[in-house]
């Protein structure tokens, strides 16, 4: 039978807080015990910045200077990613995640898989009812706006009991199992996951999407092991996990103290990571899938920039092309693999598309995410029209956020990770080989970067239209810090 295929994306989890790659916290213990019989790669670099762009060069096999998704409005076109192919090819396709940009938003991104879990179901206790997370106003009117819509939802009692379930000052009063959940916790999605493989006959492919590690930065209390009660209330208390900060509201110290709880997060990740493989092998499956690991993008905690003049925080535009956010993990598990091995070589996720295609046709290259001409390319768009409408309300001059960037990676004669930037006009250069420790580089090439990205033309395979999001979609996207 055809290998199954899985792609496990740890959201906003960067390379450098993990142990797989010498954190000082403990955060991966399972993943770096998975890797033995895998293969790592040391140098993987995202593709984009944001969820956005990364998902659909993954997914594609194009840059984001091709596709140049940015935000809802654009939408890839049918037909244009790997999962379509393998369905076409026989293999049954799902997505599992929270992350609305994958399994919701209009994008396309939903549409290249036949199966989509957003964990919706899971979010109320009475699905048929209304969810109060569509509300759009705030105070008394909230309230007004919540008890109109239980009157004409058609069940009312339901809607009403939802309300309860989700209200901050009723819900500790009602039992666990009737408790609304603000964030459907990775768990839901792979019990999800498990009974969908368990109910397939032949091939399937799959990509689960793990958000334990993104904003809101609140792991249980089991994996809570470096931040305590203050970190946690800080987390609650905070109206913009990026612009509050930028705009000088409160100290980057503070920022930088969100780390302690993030690794709590990296580590709820890993627990769930692994009990996403267990059951695979539990099931006799994992022997027979090519299990990908890695993430879409880091994160930033203020570390002082190395491109731009602005401190580094969250992710996308706000990261910027930092270490901090490109640097992700990247671990592969071929079907039947049994020993380890370490990639050095500087390698890219828009890779992933031609490695599924060549372990279907029997190849196993345990170099396969290396581009053959060893150049790995990463962009930033620039702030989008819609992330811009809500910065004004924290900063006035944004000039800094507007501008893109382009960056080349490549591992040069002597074994070191090169990366020309342009950004802003200014051309940079660095060495990445450590990339806790990025130095500046004299000399800059600027004809590498015009070169790599003189022939990415706008893709056709995107559109711009004018889908508007339906409410519940853009209440999530809010509530995850993408608007």
């Amino acid at each position: 039978m055809a290998p199954n295929i899985l792609l496990v994306v740890l959201d906003s989890v960067r390379a450098r807080n993990t142990s797989l790659y010498e954190s000082d916290a403990e955060t991966t213990p399972f993943l770096k015990e998975f890797a033995h019989k895998a293969t790592v790669y040391e140098q993987a670099r995202a593709p984009g910045t944001d969820s956005l762009q990364s998902h659909a060069s993954i997914f594609t096999g194009l840059h984001v200077a091709e596709h140049r998704m940015r935000d809802i409005g654009d939408r890839l076109r049918p037909g244009n990613t790997i999962w379509e192919e393998l369905a076409a090819d026989g293999y049954e396709t799902g997505v599992f995640s929270y992350n609305s940009y994958l399994t919701q938003a209009p994008v396309g991104l939903s549409d290249a898989f036949e199966t989509v879990v957003s964990g919706e179901n899971h979010r109320v206790p009475f699905p048929g009812g209304f969810d109060p997370s569509n509300l759009n106003r705030d105070g008394f009117k909230r309230y007004l706006e919540f008890m109109h819509c239980v009157a004409s939802s058609g069940r009312p009692l339901r809607s009403l009991a939802n309300g309860l379930a989700l209200w901050d000052v009723t819900r500790p009063l009602i039992p666990s199992r009737f408790q609304g959940l603000n964030i459907v916790p990775d768990s839901k999605f792979t019990d999800e996951f498990e009974t969908w493989v368990n109910n397939r006959n032949g091939s399937w492919a799959a990509c689960v999407n793990y958000m334990s590690a993104h904003t809101p930065y609140l792991p249980d209390p089991e994996y809570d092991l470096w931040a305590g009660q203050t970190e946690r209330e800080l987390m609650c208390d905070l109206e913009s996990h990026k612009w509050e900060f930028i705009a000088g509201c409160r100290p980057w110290s503070e920022r930088a103290a969100l780390e302690r709880a993030y690794n709590g997060c990296i580590r709820q990740v890993d627990a769930e990571l692994k009990r996403l493989l267990s059951t695979l092998s539990r099931h006799g499956e994992l022997n027979n899938t090519l299990v990908v690991i890695t993430a879409d993008h880091g994160e930033g905690f203020g570390e002082e920039g190395a491109i731009r003049p602005v401190r580094s925080v969250a992710h996308g535009t706000t990261g910027g092309l930092e270490e901090d956010i490109l640097h992700v993990p990247l671990v592969v598990k071929y079907p039947d693999q049994t020993e380890g091995t370490r990639v050095k070589t500087v390698a890219s996720l828009t890779e992933f598309p031609a490695l599924v295609r060549r372990t279907i046709a029997g190849e196993r290259d345990k170099s396969g995410f290396v581009p053959d001409n060893g150049l790995v390319l990463a962009s930033d768009s620039g702030l989008s029209e819609q992330k811009r409408d809500s910065v004004p309300k924290y900063v006035e001059d944004v000039e800094v956020y507007e501008h893109g960037g382009k960056a080349v990676y490549r591992t040069t004669r002597d074994n070191r990770i090169r990366k020309d930037v342009e950004w802003n006009g200014n051309t940079m250069a660095f060495d990445c080989t450590y990339p806790r420790e990025t130095i500046r580089l004299d000399d800059h090439d600027q004809t590498v970067l015009q070169e790599a990205f003189a022939g990415l033309e706008p893709s056709k395979a995107v559109t711009s239209d004018d889908v508007v999001p339906a409410d519940d979609v853009k209440a999530r996207l809010e509530q995850l810090g993408y608007r």
